[in-house]
């Protein structure tokens, strides 16, 4: 059985377009080359072509709503469990850090969060050290870790990359080990 990989998305955005991204209704994934170029890349069981029909975004009033299910643990995001979700804004350093710790190993499941991570594009503003991750943190082992998906953000569009740079892999490892350290201070203090 294959464990959940984990998700950190950095970005720039001011708490305007943060407002503006978090009240706007999710968007609707459209196939293209990249969307396809990058499935191609991903090995995976039972593989199949990915189309138009399996991409899809969350079913959800707004983006807002998205996270708010994904930290208040909605049955339809998390079944209940804990998976270790955060988001955070520093206002100073308008930066946003949202993350799951426990995301997922099926890149069905992931395919309405990239969509929902790709649409900040729009919203963000520049900066060339921003980056979306999903990798096997975790159960890894190790920043060397194949990613299952690397977004960065540039004029207002996300691309996929192969694999993250040192520096993100970095930034990423550090930054979901204090997340870690946190969500599991958490579920140590509470009884079952």
């Amino acid at each position: 059985m294959s464990e959940p990989s984990s998700l950190l998305v950095k970005v720039k955005i001011s708490k305007q377009q943060l407002t503006g991204f978090l009240n706007a209704k999710p968007q609707q994934p459209t196939l293209d080359k990249s969307w396809i170029d990058w499935w191609d890349s991903k090995e995976m069981y039972s593989k199949s072509a990915l189309l138009q029909k399996d991409l899809r975004c969350y079913n959800d009033i707004s983006n807002g709503a998205i996270i708010d299910g994904w930290i208040n643990k909605t049955e339809k995001y998390t079944y209940g469990m804990n998976c270790g979700t955060f988001s955070h804004y520093d206002e100073a350093g308008e930066t946003l850090h949202f993350g799951i710790i426990f995301f997922s190993e099926n890149y069905f499941e992931m395919l309405p969060m990239i969509a929902l991570v790709r649409s900040i594009a729009t919203f963000k503003q520049e900066d060339e050290t921003d980056f979306a991750i999903i990798y096997p943190y975790w159960f890894g082992g190790s920043e060397k870790e194949e990613a299952n998906a690397c977004l960065k953000f540039k004029n207002g569009q996300s691309f996929f990359i192969p694999q993250p740079d040192a520096a993100d892999r970095k930034y990423v490892s550090s930054y979901l080990g204090k997340m870690g350290k946190l969500f599991s201070a958490e579920e140590e203090g509470k009884e079952y």
